[in-house]
Parts: C-alpha cells; sequence; structure tokens
C-alpha cells in the first residue's frame, strides 16, 4: 500500500537535495541545516521562521537556496510576512 498522503514531498529529489547540501557547505553549515529542518518538522519553527533561516544559511549559495525553495509549502509560505507589515 503506498501512502502518498503520509508525506507531502517526494523523498528522493529531498535525499538528492540534503547530499547536494552536506557537499557543498561546511561541516558547521550543514549541522545547523539539519538543525533547522528539525525544528521545523517537530512544530517548533515555522514555514516563514524556516525559509528566513535558510536565507541567511545560504546567503553565498542562491542556487542552494532556490532548490530549498521549491520543496516549501506554496499555500503557506509569505502569509506572515504579507499581514506583519500593516
Amino acid at each position: 500500500m503506498e501512502s502518498a498522503t503520509a508525506c507531502s514531498i517526494n523523498t528522493v529529489p529531498a535525499f538528492k537535495y540534503i547530499e547536494q547540501v552536506k557537499e557543498r557547505v561546511s561541516p558547521d553549515d550543514y549541522r545547523k541545516f539539519l538543525e533547522i529542518l528539525m525544528e521545523y518538522w517537530t512544530k517548533q519553527r515555522s514555514v516563514d521562521e524556516l525559509h528566513g533561516q535558510m536565507k541567511l544559511l545560504f546567503s553565498n549559495d542562491a542556487s542552494l537556496l532556490e532548490a530549498f525553495e521549491r520543496f516549501l509549502p506554496k499555500s503557506e509560505a509569505g502569509e506572515g510576512t504579507k499581514e506583519e507589515s500593516h
């Protein structure tokens, strides 16, 4: 039985992306990347916080950030920032 609803992202591209990050950043930045993801998955960070932290982490590598943004839930990303600017 396939459980497509159990995980909203395709795991093969996600694992490939994680490997790409590991190869292109320092060990400390890779550890930080994993910590940020874990904080999001354990609901300690919102999508906006996750995105903001990744922008900082990948500020020197726009292609890693762009690839990461493809995994963000489109319906949630950026909603909070628009409302906060009022």
